[in-house]
C-alpha cells in the first residue's frame, strides 16, 4: 500500500506516523512545503526572547525516525482519476489513499496599509525571526487581535514595550471566554501597563512606506511595529483545484475524516469541524483538533475503522501568573445558539489555606437543561489549570451531569491540590443552579 499524506505541521506527522505503526510494511510518503519544522505554540516566547528562536525549529528526524519518506516541496496538482499528486518541480506520487493535512494561514483584514514595512503576521518561525529582529529597534508595539495569541504576546513584551492591543469585539478574549474572565485577564494587562482598545476597528495602517502606527475609531495611535493576529484561515487550495467538497470553514469530511473523493482524507486546520454539543460545522484551528483528526484519518485509511467524535476546543493559556483554560461553550455562547443553561461556579485556593503562596481560583461549569455538561472555565496561578481541562474534555464528550461530577474520586495534598473538602469541580457540581 503506498499512503501519501500532504502537508509536514502536526496533523501530517501524527498520521504518518499512525499509519507506520498500524501498517509497518506499507509505503509512507509526506510532502510539505514549510522551509521547517516549528512547534508554533512556543513563537510567542521566541519573540519575546524567553527562548531561543532555534530551540523551537525540530529536525526533520521528527518524520524520518518513524521510516517515512520526506519530501520538502509544494504540492501543486492532485489527480484523481490517477491517483497521483505533482509537486512543484514536476515530481509524481502515486498513492492508494491520500490525506490532506495542509494546514491554515493567516487571515489578514482588508485594512488599507496593511502590506507597510513593519506590519507582521505570524504562522512561520521565519514570520517569527522578523518579528524579532523589528522588535530591535521598536519601543511601542501595536497588537491587532485581542485572540490568544495576540494576548499571550502582549503579556511576554510588556516588561520591555510599551504594548496596544486593539480588538474589535467587545473584551478581549471573548470569543473563548464569559465576561468575568475576560475582565480579569484584561485587569492584569492593565496593570503591567498595557493598553487595551476593544470595540475598535483598525481604518488603516498609517506611514509612509513605514508603518508608523493605526487609526482606530477614529484615533490616530502611534506605534514602531504593528502585528495583526487575527487568526487563520483553512488552506484549501489544493483541494479546491482537484474538486474536493468545500464548506464555509475547510474541506469537508464525514465523521472517518474522508472527504467528497475517493480514498482521499484530511485533517487538521484545513478542514471544517463540527461541534460535538451543537454538531454544527465550525473552525477549530487547535492542535489537540488537528491531533484527534489525523489519528481517525490514519486508522480509517488503514482499514481501522474510528470515529471523530466532533470539536470541543480545549485550550489554555498563560499570561503573566495567571493561567486560564477553557472547554466546550461558553455560557454566552450556549445562549447564542439557544441553549438554555444551569451554571456551577466555585472561587477558591489553588493550594490548601496552610500554605503561604495559596492563590485564588475561580472555575465555571456549563451545563444544558437535560444537566449534561457542555462546558467549563477555569483561572488560577500555577498548573492546576491544565489538569482540570484536561478532566473536563473528557467529562464533556462522555455527557456527564452535576451528580456523575460530584462523587469523582481525587488525591488532596497541601501543596498540590485544593483543600479535599472544597475540589473545584465538584464543588461547583454541588452548587448548580
Amino acid at each position: 500500500m503506498k499512503f501519501v499524506i500532504v502537508g509536514s505541521g502536526p496533523a501530517g506527522i501524527v498520521a504518518s506516523h499512525m499509519i507506520k505503526k498500524l501498517e509497518p510494511k506499507s509505503s509512507v510518503t509526506l510532502i510539505g512545503k514549510e522551509p521547517n519544522i516549528v512547534v508554533r505554540c512556543s513563537e510567542p516566547y521566541a519573540i519575546a526572547g524567553v527562548i531561543e528562536l532555534k530551540d523551537i525549529i525540530k529536525p526533520d528526524e521528527i518524520i524520518t525516525s518513524a521510516n517515512v519518506e520526506f519530501i520538502r516541496e509544494e504540492v501543486v496538482e492532485l489527480d484523481r482519476v490517477r491517483r497521483t499528486v505533482k509537486t512543484k518541480s514536476s515530481r509524481e506520487f502515486e498513492y492508494d489513499y491520500l490525506i490532506l493535512t495542509t494546514g491554515s494561514k493567516p487571515f489578514i483584514p482588508p485594512i488599507p496599509g496593511v502590506d507597510k514595512e513593519n506590519v507582521f503576521t505570524l504562522r512561520t518561525a521565519d514570520d517569527a525571526r522578523r518579528i524579532r529582529e523589528a522588535l530591535e529597534q521598536a519601543e511601542h508595539v501595536i497588537i491587532i487581535g485581542g485572540g490568544m495569541i495576540g494576548v499571550e504576546l502582549a503579556s511576554l513584551l510588556a516588561d520591555k514595550y510599551r504594548v496596544t492591543v486593539l480588538e474589535l469585539l467587545p473584551k478581549i478574549l471573548y470569543a473563548s471566554y464569559d465576561d468575568e474572565f475576560c475582565d480579569e485577564v484584561e485587569s492584569a494587562l492593565r496593570a503591567r501597563g498595557v493598553d487595551i482598545l476593544t470595540g475598535r476597528k483598525v481604518e488603516e495602517i498609517i506611514g509612509e512606506n513605514r508603518a508608523s502606527g493605526v487609526v482606530a475609531g477614529g484615533e490616530k495611535i502611534k506605534g514602531d511595529i504593528v502585528l495583526v493576529l487575527t487568526g487563520v484561515r483553512p488552506e484549501v487550495t489544493l483541494a479546491q483545484r482537484a474538486g474536493i467538497e468545500i464548506g464555509k470553514f475547510g474541506i469537508k469530511t464525514d465523521e472517518h475524516m474522508k472527504t467528497s473523493a475517493e480514498r482521499v482524507y484530511a485533517a487538521g486546520d484545513c478542514t471544517e469541524s463540527f461541534s460535538a454539543i451543537t454538531k454544527k460545522p465550525m473552525p477549530s484551528a487547535l492542535v489537540s483538533t488537528a491531533i484527534a483528526q489525523a489519528k481517525v484519518a490514519a486508522m480509517n485509511v488503514c482499514g481501522r475503522e474510528a470515529r471523530f467524535e466532533g470539536v470541543i476546543n480545549p485550550s489554555v493559556t498563560k499570561i503573566f501568573d495567571l493561567s486560564l483554560g477553557r472547554v466546550g461553550l461558553t455560557e454566552r455562547g450556549a445562549k447564542e445558539e439557544g441553549i438554555k443553561t444551569l451554571i456551577g461556579k466555585f472561587e477558591g485556593l489553588t493550594k490548601y489555606d496552610t500554605q503561604k503562596d495559596a492563590k485564588p481560583l475561580k472555575l465555571k461549569l456549563v451545563f444544558n437543561s437535560d444537566k449534561v455538561l457542555i462546558g467549563g472555565e477555569v483561572l488560577a496561578s500555577g498548573n492546576l489549570v491544565s489538569p482540570l481541562i484536561d478532566f473536563l474534555s473528557f467529562a464533556i464528550l462522555r455527557k456527564l451531569t452535576p451528580e456523575d461530577l460530584k462523587t469523582i474520586r481525587y488525591p488532596a495534598h497541601p501543596e498540590l491540590t485544593c483543600l479535599p473538602f472544597f475540589h473545584p469541580i465538584v464543588s461547583a457540581s454541588e452548587r448548580v443552579v
